[in-house]
């Protein structure tokens, strides 16, 4: 082998392997991690797990399409579940392009409204008897909960229905009844009712007693 021949495969070599280790880079900025990592409000895993969010909501629309289309309720739930994947996709490309924070939020908020009316308009749809090897719509709404709230965590928003009410808000409370109070009874009427014998093919009735 010549000299040339071997300038060459070095470069081809060190061409390789850095390609690969822009490549491992890339898949490990989009490797989840645990829920406990993400500091509220850091900003710094937005566009990441946005994706993450419109890849499960993608997953959830297939589970619905392939196997609860018969289920009440199945047309409202499905575009629910595709608008998720359209918005999460808007934040992504939102974060990418420099877009306002505040966007960002209502985008999120958006989000996290679809996801409870989901929640709600499937709670009583009955899983597929046959056994499903990827997890069922349940396991796949659970991955998308959990990467939505690591989302909001990380974008730090948090739910306008979460926060407690304001002290001066709170109803006024009621004094309890005394211990001496008696409460009245209720007389239940009674009535008798004749069963017949087996070899008595007469039925009676209260009313024709």
């Amino acid at each position: 082998m010549n000299r040339f021949a071997i300038v060459a495969v070095a470069v081809l070599g060190i061409s390789l392997s850095a390609a690969g280790q822009v490549r491992a880079d890339h898949d490990h900025d989009h490797e989840l991690r645990p829920a406990e990592t993400y500091r509220f409000g850091a900003y710094s895993h937005v566009d990441q797990l946005a994706n993450r969010v419109m890849r499960d909501a993608n997953a959830v629309c297939w589970e619905m399409y392939r196997n609860y289309s018969y289920e009440p309720g199945y047309r409202q739930a499905y575009r629910e579940a595709y608008e998720m994947l359209k918005t999460a996709e808007y934040i992504h490309e939102l974060v990418h392009h420099g877009g306002r924070r505040s966007r960002v939020a209502h985008e999120i908020e958006e989000l996290d409204k679809l996801f409870h009316q989901i929640e709600q308009g499937t709670s009583q749809w009955q899983r597929p008897r046959y056994r499903d090897y990827h997890g069922g719509l349940d396991e796949k709404l659970e991955a998308l909960e959990t990467n939505l709230h690591n989302l909001m965590d990380d974008a730090g928003y948090k739910p306008k229905n979460t926060l407690a009410p304001r002290p001066e808000n709170l109803p006024q409370a009621q004094p309890a009844p005394p211990s001496n109070t008696r409460y009245p009874s209720i007389k239940r009427q009674r009535h008798d009712y004749f069963v017949p014998r087996s070899n008595n093919r007469q039925q009676y009735t209260a009313d024709n007693r």
